[in-house]
């Protein structure tokens, strides 16, 4: 299927806070997050719209404040995720049960098809905190 050249993407980003890997990692690791601060008590929704050109290869894409990419982020989820599965798991099999997943789950990640749901994520970073928050926030 060929992407319009109108694709506007509209990105929503729940503000709450500090955000960015180190403050994440301080709250994994424990101790003072290296920049970032803690969070504000300020809360909301802040809504960016894409660029009119109808790129889709995220150069020029929609960033908040902090320079953040969330298209490129999306993008290459899916690679970071499979990476850091075959440094910390030997098989498929040991994703499954690491996760709770099934095996054919285990396996789309393992080849990188795509990428885990947020309570994925936070499993690795609690099973392996120092080698996850390397890899995968990074």
């Amino acid at each position: 299927m060929k992407h319009a050249q109108t694709f506007q993407p509209t990105v929503v980003v729940q503000v709450h806070g500090s955000c960015d890997a180190s403050f994440l990692r301080s709250k994994i690791l424990g101790g003072d997050p290296v920049k970032g601060g803690a969070p504000s008590s300020g809360s909301g929704s802040r809504h960016y719209r894409g660029d009119q050109s109808g790129d889709l290869s995220g150069a020029g894409a929609v960033t908040t404040s902090g320079g953040i990419d969330p298209y490129a982020i999306a993008v290459e989820w899916p690679d970071r995720w499979s990476t850091y599965l075959r440094a910390a798991f030997r098989t498929p099999r040991d994703v499954a049960r690491a996760f709770d997943i099934s095996e054919r789950t285990a396996g789309v990640w393992w080849d990188g098809l795509t990428g885990c749901k947020a309570q994925h994520l936070v499993v690795a970073l609690k099973r392996d905190p120092e080698r996850a928050a390397d890899m995968l926030l990074d």
